[in-house]
C-alpha cells in the first residue's frame, strides 16, 4: 500500500498560544510504505500544557525517524511505539516534579505500513477512519460532571504527563485502498460535520492535497466560530505499488 499525509495546526480566532502540537511523516523501508502521524492537545487547564504536547511530538519524531528496518512484524512494530507512549509519560512527569512545573497533554496517532494500522489514543484527540462511512476509532478518555441541574460538562479522565498508571486505548485492523484517517484535536471535531469529513479525504492522491484539505477543515470550524487551538492531520492510503519516498513535518 502507498500513503501520503499532511496536516495543519492552528492557534485559532481567540487563543494567545497555540497549546496544540502535530507530527506527521512518510518513509518507505525496504519498500514498504510506512506512515505516521500524531495529534497532541496540551492541557488548557494547566499553565505550561504546551510542553507537555511539544515533548510528545519531538519524541514520537526521534521514534519514527529511528526506525531503520523493517521485517513485515507489524505487531512488532506497534509495541515499540505503545511502550514509547509509556516512556514518554514517565518523561514528562519526571519533568514535572523536577521544573515545579504543570503540564498534561492528549495523544491520538495512526501508525500503517503496508496493509496494516495501529491507532492509539489517550484523553479526547480524537481519529476517525474514513472507508465509505466515517467511524470514530478512538475512545475519549472523558467523564460527565453536573455543573447544575440543567448544565453538564466533559471534563479528561486521563493524558499523558498526569498520572503514572494510564491506559492506552489502541485498535488495529486492516487498510484498502482509499481509507483514509483524520487525527484531530476537540477544537476540530466540536464543530466538524460527518459529510465534511467525508469529503475532506475524498480526492486526495498526495501530501499537498492532506495539507490543502486538513486547512479547509480548520478554516470551515474557524469561521462556525470554534475558540480553541485546532489541528488536524489526514493519513490517505492512495493505492498499491512501488512506494516512492516522501517525508514531512
Amino acid at each position: 500500500m502507498i500513503y501520503c499525509c499532511g496536516g495543519l495546526s492552528d492557534i485559532g480566532n481567540f487563543r494567545e498560544n497555540n497549546e496544540d502540537s502535530i507530527f506527521f511523516a512518510q518513509k518507505v523501508i525496504g519498500g514498504v510504505s510506512v506512515c505516521f502521524a500524531a495529534v497532541c492537545d496540551g492541557i488548557g487547564g494547566m499553565k505550561d500544557g504546551e510542553i507537555a504536547s511539544r515533548m510528545i511530538s519531538e519524541a514520537l519524531a526521534a521514534w519514527f525517524d529511528s526506525i531503520t528496518d523493517y521485517s513485515g512484524d507489524f505487531s512488532s512494530l506497534s509495541n515499540s511505539l505503545l511502550q514509547k507512549i509509556y516512556k514518554i509519560n514517565t518523561a514528562i512527569i519526571e519533568k514535572t516534579q523536577v521544573e515545579d512545573i504543570q503540564t498534561g497533554s492528549t495523544i491520538a496517532a495512526v501508525l500503517a505500513a503496508d496493509s496494516d494500522y495501529f491507532a492509539l489514543n489517550v484523553g479526547d484527540s480524537r481519529i476517525y477512519r474514513i472507508s465509505g462511512t466515517v467511524s470514530q476509532i478512538s475512545k475519549d478518555d472523558v467523564v460527565f460532571v453536573n455543573v447544575n441541574e440543567n448544565t453538564v460538562r466533559t471534563k479528561l479522565s486521563q493524558c499523558i504527563g498526569n498520572g503514572t498508571n494510564i491506559y492506552v486505548n489502541t485498535v488495529s485492523d486492516k487498510v484498502k485502498t482509499g481509507d483514509a484517517f483524520v487525527i484531530c484535536s476537540d477544537g476540530l471535531y466540536k464543530l466538524i460535520t460527518e459529510s465534511r469529513l467525508r469529503s475532506s479525504a475524498r480526492w486526495i492522491k498526495n501530501e499537498k492535497a492532506c495539507v490543502k484539505n486538513a486547512a479547509a477543515m480548520i478554516s470551515y470550524v474557524k469561521k462556525k466560530g470554534e475558540k480553541d487551538n485546532i489541528s488536524a492531520v489526514i493519513i490517505k492510503c492512495v493505492g498499491s505499488g512501488s512506494p516512492v519516498c516522501r517525508q514531512a513535518k
